[in-house]
């Protein structure tokens, strides 16, 4: 690894990005006075090491998906989402979902299909409004009038149910929240007011459409932590930043 030093000479915004390669690379050495020489990235041979064992693998949503409510086939691009629990798996693809089996204390094998295909709005029954009525895929929840879409679920060790999104609506620029409810709550309900990981701060123009993804993860460290990214614009920018968060839910505790 490169010493502060060395990053330091290197220069301010080239020292972040030299830090990075050299962090995953562990392969940076001093080159010429106040530089840093990087290792080639490109990786080609294949690792010595066996490879990782697969613990699950079955088809989801897609052609040959049968469930209990009939088939699915979509349209491209496929945007997928997945969201683990304790004993269930659900998936969705752009404006369908489904729910599978995961093997362990309640089930005996891994991927058999309990529900789906279903439209992702058939969530939102009994709640009224936009979410309910149309089927546009990736909608979170609507608790005012403001657009919630793009949205990334996530399950910690206890239950508890996290789900990141983007937000916004005339007057409001595009920017990230996030909101949750506990194990134990009523089926259906975002039980914990949403948190603003960042507000946007200008528009997207010249392009067609607001980001694809955005993204949860459980930190493997306590399966507690949830860590959620997405994009927002900073005032006067030609293109979009990213930002990255971590939430913590009652009653897990890291």
């Amino acid at each position: 690894m490169p010493t502060a030093t060395s990053l330091e000479r290197s220069g301010p915004g080239r020292g972040a990005s030299v830090l990075l390669l050299c962090t995953v690379l562990s392969g940076c050495a001093e080159g010429p006075p106040g530089e840093l020489s990087v290792a080639s990235v490109e990786q080609k041979a294949m690792g010595e090491r066996p490879p990782a064992t697969m613990v699950a693998s079955f088809d989801g949503l897609g052609v040959g998906f049968t469930g209990p409510q009939g088939p699915a086939t979509g349209r491209n691009p496929s945007d997928n989402s997945l969201a683990v629990g304790p004993d269930h798996i659900v998936q969705t693809v752009n404006s369908r979902l489904a729910i599978f089996t995961k093997k362990g204390q309640r089930f005996d094998t891994a991927g058999r299909v309990l529900y789906g295909a279903v439209p992702t709005n058939t969530v939102f029954q009994g709640f009224g409004g936009t979410c309910e009525a149309r089927n546009n895929g990736d909608a979170a929840y609507a608790p005012d009038g403001f657009y919630r879409r793009m949205a990334s679920p996530a399950i910690d060790r206890m239950g508890n149910i996290g789900i990141g999104y983007s937000f916004g609506d005339t007057p409001r620029f595009a920017g990230q929240r996030f909101a949750a409810r506990l194990a134990d709550d009523p089926p259906g309900i975002l039980t914990l007011q949403e948190a603003v990981l960042v507000e946007g701060d200008g528009a997207q123009t010249g392009t067609l459409r607001w980001e694809d993804y955005t993204q949860t993860a459980i930190d493997p460290s306590d399966d507690c932590t949830i860590w959620y990214v997405g994009d927002y614009f900073k005032r006067d920018a030609d293109s979009y930043s990213t930002r990255i968060g971590a939430f913590g839910l009652p009653g897990c505790d890291g």
